[in-house]
């Protein structure tokens, strides 16, 4: 009887008390650290092959994107400029964090082909 309710009780309380740990130590809530994931994976995606030799980069990259896509969308709401954390407060956090990390990488290669444009010019 007494294991019966301690495997009832841990049952309930471990998935819990993951996700408490993951909020803790990486300050995401796992289901929107994943689809901050997808959305990093969606954007390298649609680039040209990369050497082998560039292979970790580019997953250093995604897990960077994803976690940065993650974090900011945590905290897009709280961003009150035109209105934008209203707005972005009624999207679901999952979905806003897969577009996020979606953005990043555009926002990213719009960057340095302006700074290489500046850099040739001058």
């Amino acid at each position: 009887m007494r294991n019966e309710v301690f495997a009832t009780v841990m049952s309930k309380q471990v998935p819990a008390a993951s996700g408490a740990v993951g909020m803790v130590i990486l300050g995401v809530p796992y289901g929107v650290l994943i689809a901050a994931l997808l959305g990093a994976t969606l954007s390298f995606y649609f680039r040209k092959g990369e050497p082998e030799t560039r292979i970790p980069r580019v997953v250093f990259g995604i897990v960077a994107m994803a976690f940065s896509g993650a974090w900011f969308s945590l905290v897009l709401p709280h961003v009150d400029f035109i209105g934008l954390g209203a707005m972005a407060a009624k999207v679901d956090p999952s979905a806003r964090a897969g577009l996020c990390a979606l953005a990043f990488q555009s926002i990213w290669n719009l960057g340095h082909r302006f700074v290489e444009r500046k850099v040739e010019a001058t």
